[in-house]
Protein backbone atom coordinates (compact mmCIF):
# COMPACT_ATOMS: atom_id res chain seq x y z
CA UNK A 1 0.00 0.00 0.00
CA UNK A 2 1.47 3.71 -0.42
CA UNK A 3 -0.74 4.46 2.20
CA UNK A 4 -0.61 4.43 5.79
CA UNK A 5 -3.93 3.14 6.14
CA UNK A 6 -5.05 0.08 4.07
CA UNK A 7 -8.43 -2.22 3.90
CA UNK A 8 -8.26 -5.57 3.30
CA UNK A 9 -10.97 -7.05 2.14
CA UNK A 10 -10.84 -11.36 1.87
CA UNK A 11 -13.98 -12.85 0.08
CA UNK A 12 -15.09 -16.34 -0.85
CA UNK A 13 -17.53 -18.04 -3.17
CA UNK A 14 -18.00 -20.93 -0.39
CA UNK A 15 -17.43 -21.15 3.42
CA UNK A 16 -14.20 -20.86 4.86
CA UNK A 17 -13.16 -21.93 8.64
CA UNK A 18 -11.48 -18.65 9.93
CA UNK A 19 -10.09 -18.13 13.72
CA UNK A 20 -7.15 -16.38 13.31
CA UNK A 21 -5.61 -13.52 11.05
CA UNK A 22 -1.76 -13.53 10.35
CA UNK A 23 0.74 -10.83 8.72
CA UNK A 24 4.37 -12.73 8.68
CA UNK A 25 6.18 -9.96 7.66
CA UNK A 26 5.32 -6.07 7.51
CA UNK A 27 6.58 -2.74 8.45
CA UNK A 28 4.38 -1.61 10.75
CA UNK A 29 5.96 0.45 13.27
CA UNK A 30 4.93 -0.05 17.75
CA UNK A 31 1.99 2.61 17.48
CA UNK A 32 -0.31 0.79 14.35
CA UNK A 33 -3.77 -0.67 14.81
CA UNK A 34 -5.12 -3.55 13.34
CA UNK A 35 -8.81 -4.72 12.99
CA UNK A 36 -10.08 -7.86 11.95
CA UNK A 37 -14.17 -8.74 11.26
CA UNK A 38 -15.88 -11.45 10.00
CA UNK A 39 -18.82 -11.79 7.82
CA UNK A 40 -20.90 -14.86 6.99
CA UNK A 41 -21.51 -13.99 3.79
CA UNK A 42 -19.62 -11.97 1.52
CA UNK A 43 -22.50 -9.11 1.35
CA UNK A 44 -23.43 -9.03 4.74
CA UNK A 45 -22.63 -5.75 6.74
CA UNK A 46 -23.25 -7.54 10.03
CA UNK A 47 -20.15 -9.32 11.49
CA UNK A 48 -20.13 -12.16 13.54
CA UNK A 49 -16.73 -11.49 15.20
CA UNK A 50 -14.96 -7.89 15.57
CA UNK A 51 -11.66 -7.88 17.16
CA UNK A 52 -12.11 -4.23 17.52
CA UNK A 53 -8.77 -1.55 17.12
CA UNK A 54 -5.71 -3.06 18.78
CA UNK A 55 -2.09 -2.80 18.47
CA UNK A 56 -0.46 -4.23 15.53
CA UNK A 57 3.12 -4.61 16.90
CA UNK A 58 3.38 -4.78 20.59
CA UNK A 59 6.28 -2.46 21.54
CA UNK A 60 8.85 -3.37 19.03
CA UNK A 61 9.93 -1.55 15.97
CA UNK A 62 11.62 -2.23 12.94
CA UNK A 63 14.82 -0.01 12.76
CA UNK A 64 16.43 2.22 10.19
CA UNK A 65 20.11 1.46 11.21
CA UNK A 66 22.62 3.70 10.11
CA UNK A 67 21.25 4.05 6.47
CA UNK A 68 19.51 6.81 6.24
CA UNK A 69 16.64 5.61 4.06
CA UNK A 70 13.49 4.18 5.17
CA UNK A 71 12.31 0.80 5.74
CA UNK A 72 10.91 -1.06 2.82
CA UNK A 73 11.19 -4.84 1.29
CA UNK A 74 14.47 -3.99 0.91
CA UNK A 75 15.45 -4.45 4.33
CA UNK A 76 13.01 -7.22 4.86
CA UNK A 77 16.04 -10.22 3.54
CA UNK A 78 17.91 -8.86 6.51
CA UNK A 79 15.62 -9.52 9.23
CA UNK A 80 13.66 -6.15 9.51
CA UNK A 81 10.31 -7.40 9.64
CA UNK A 82 7.26 -6.87 12.44
CA UNK A 83 5.13 -9.47 12.86
CA UNK A 84 1.24 -9.01 13.55
CA UNK A 85 -1.45 -11.24 14.52
CA UNK A 86 -5.64 -11.24 15.66
CA UNK A 87 -6.91 -14.48 17.06
CA UNK A 88 -10.59 -15.18 17.94
CA UNK A 89 -11.91 -17.21 20.28
CA UNK A 90 -13.10 -19.82 18.04
CA UNK A 91 -13.24 -20.98 14.35
CA UNK A 92 -15.67 -19.06 12.83
CA UNK A 93 -17.59 -20.22 9.22
CA UNK A 94 -17.07 -16.97 7.13
CA UNK A 95 -17.03 -15.72 3.48
CA UNK A 96 -16.03 -12.43 4.33
CA UNK A 97 -12.85 -10.90 6.07
CA UNK A 98 -12.44 -7.52 6.22
CA UNK A 99 -8.34 -5.96 7.81
CA UNK A 100 -8.02 -2.62 8.90
CA UNK A 101 -4.38 -1.76 9.38
CA UNK A 102 -3.58 1.91 10.50
CA UNK A 103 0.18 3.28 10.98
CA UNK A 104 -0.03 7.15 10.33
CA UNK A 105 3.78 7.55 12.16
CA UNK A 106 5.43 5.12 10.08
CA UNK A 107 8.63 6.49 8.86
CA UNK A 108 8.26 4.73 5.24
CA UNK A 109 5.15 6.48 4.79
CA UNK A 110 3.16 3.88 3.29
CA UNK A 111 2.81 0.56 4.65
CA UNK A 112 4.66 -2.85 3.44
CA UNK A 113 2.48 -6.17 4.35
CA UNK A 114 4.20 -8.98 1.94
CA UNK A 115 1.61 -11.96 2.80
CA UNK A 116 -1.79 -11.91 4.43
CA UNK A 117 -2.43 -15.46 6.15
CA UNK A 118 -6.38 -16.37 7.19
CA UNK A 119 -8.10 -19.59 8.69
CA UNK A 120 -8.68 -21.82 11.17
CA UNK A 121 -6.29 -22.43 13.88
CA UNK A 122 -5.49 -25.15 16.28
CA UNK A 123 -4.81 -25.18 20.26
CA UNK A 124 -3.59 -27.83 22.00
CA UNK A 125 -4.66 -28.70 25.98
CA UNK A 126 -1.05 -27.98 26.88
CA UNK A 127 1.43 -25.68 25.83
CA UNK A 128 4.83 -25.36 25.01
CA UNK A 129 7.47 -26.54 27.55
CA UNK A 130 10.00 -23.90 28.58
CA UNK A 131 13.15 -23.85 26.36
CA UNK A 132 11.99 -22.66 23.46
CA UNK A 133 14.98 -21.93 20.67
CA UNK A 134 14.68 -19.02 18.69
CA UNK A 135 17.84 -18.81 16.29
CA UNK A 136 17.74 -15.86 14.12
CA UNK A 137 19.96 -17.55 10.75
CA UNK A 138 22.31 -15.75 8.93
CA UNK A 139 23.24 -17.29 5.52
CA UNK A 140 25.79 -15.18 4.77
CA UNK A 141 29.60 -16.52 3.96
CA UNK A 142 32.48 -15.14 5.26
CA UNK A 143 36.04 -16.16 3.20
CA UNK A 144 39.62 -14.90 3.79
CA UNK A 145 41.05 -13.33 0.28
CA UNK A 146 45.05 -14.19 0.30
CA UNK A 147 46.02 -10.97 1.30
CA UNK A 148 43.90 -11.61 4.67
CA UNK A 149 40.99 -9.20 4.39
CA UNK A 150 37.65 -10.98 6.06
CA UNK A 151 35.58 -10.49 2.77
CA UNK A 152 31.72 -11.04 3.19
CA UNK A 153 28.61 -11.87 0.74
CA UNK A 154 25.65 -10.65 2.56
CA UNK A 155 23.34 -13.44 2.30
CA UNK A 156 19.36 -13.82 3.31
CA UNK A 157 18.48 -13.45 6.91
CA UNK A 158 15.52 -15.95 8.24
CA UNK A 159 13.90 -16.98 12.08
CA UNK A 160 13.80 -20.25 12.97
CA UNK A 161 11.96 -21.32 16.39
CA UNK A 162 12.54 -25.09 18.00
CA UNK A 163 10.26 -26.14 20.66
CA UNK A 164 8.53 -29.13 22.42
CA UNK A 165 4.93 -30.32 23.40
CA UNK A 166 5.73 -32.61 26.55
CA UNK A 167 2.69 -33.29 26.93
CA UNK A 168 0.15 -34.60 24.42
CA UNK A 169 -3.38 -35.78 25.14
CA UNK A 170 -4.74 -38.52 22.49
CA UNK A 171 -7.14 -35.99 21.04
CA UNK A 172 -4.19 -33.49 20.38
CA UNK A 173 -1.66 -35.86 18.75
CA UNK A 174 -4.27 -36.92 16.45
CA UNK A 175 -5.06 -33.21 14.87
CA UNK A 176 -1.30 -31.97 14.94
CA UNK A 177 -1.19 -35.35 12.70
CA UNK A 178 -3.93 -34.58 10.63
CA UNK A 179 -2.44 -31.03 10.46
CA UNK A 180 1.07 -31.97 9.31
CA UNK A 181 -0.57 -34.68 6.74
CA UNK A 182 -2.32 -32.16 5.09
CA UNK A 183 1.14 -29.10 5.00
CA UNK A 184 3.44 -31.55 4.67
CA UNK A 185 7.11 -29.78 4.70
CA UNK A 186 6.33 -27.81 1.64
CA UNK A 187 3.84 -25.53 2.53
CA UNK A 188 4.29 -22.59 5.00
CA UNK A 189 2.15 -22.77 8.46
CA UNK A 190 2.28 -19.88 10.48
CA UNK A 191 2.77 -20.35 14.71
CA UNK A 192 2.42 -18.33 17.56
CA UNK A 193 3.88 -19.84 20.70
CA UNK A 194 2.42 -16.94 23.07
CA UNK A 195 -1.14 -15.68 21.32
CA UNK A 196 -1.90 -12.24 23.36
CA UNK A 197 -2.55 -9.54 21.34
CA UNK A 198 0.60 -8.53 19.63
CA UNK A 199 2.18 -8.53 22.96
CA UNK A 200 6.06 -7.85 22.31
CA UNK A 201 6.29 -11.50 23.43
CA UNK A 202 4.30 -13.03 21.16
CA UNK A 203 6.08 -11.27 18.86
CA UNK A 204 9.45 -12.74 19.57
CA UNK A 205 7.31 -16.06 19.26
CA UNK A 206 5.38 -15.68 15.88
CA UNK A 207 7.17 -17.80 13.03
CA UNK A 208 5.70 -18.13 9.37
CA UNK A 209 7.58 -21.12 7.56
CA UNK A 210 8.07 -24.92 6.77
CA UNK A 211 8.91 -27.59 9.19
CA UNK A 212 11.39 -30.34 9.53
CA UNK A 213 10.09 -34.01 10.09
CA UNK A 214 10.37 -35.35 13.67
CA UNK A 215 8.21 -38.48 15.16
CA UNK A 216 5.62 -38.96 18.06
CA UNK A 217 6.98 -40.24 21.37
CA UNK A 218 4.56 -42.53 23.14
CA UNK A 219 5.28 -41.79 26.74
CA UNK A 220 2.39 -43.04 29.06
CA UNK A 221 -0.81 -44.43 27.87
CA UNK A 222 -2.78 -41.57 25.78
CA UNK A 223 0.24 -39.19 26.46
CA UNK A 224 2.57 -38.08 23.79
CA UNK A 225 5.29 -35.12 23.23
CA UNK A 226 6.24 -33.96 19.96
CA UNK A 227 9.86 -31.59 19.02
CA UNK A 228 8.70 -29.03 16.31
CA UNK A 229 11.59 -27.02 14.50
CA UNK A 230 10.12 -24.49 12.18
CA UNK A 231 12.45 -22.58 9.28
CA UNK A 232 11.25 -18.93 8.96
CA UNK A 233 9.82 -18.30 4.90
Amino acid sequence: STSTTVTYTLTWASNQQVGGVGLPATNLSSTSTIRVRLYATSDSSTALADSGTISANGSQQAQLWNWNTPINANSFAYGAQTKSAVWFDQNYTVQKVVIDLVDTSNAAGYIDCSRVVCGAYWSPKYGVSNGINYTLNDTTQNVRNDSGDLLSDRGFVHDQLKFDFSVLVEQDKSALIQIFKGIGINKNIFVSLYPDNNSSMEQDYIIYGKRENEGFVNDYYGIYRHSMSIEGW
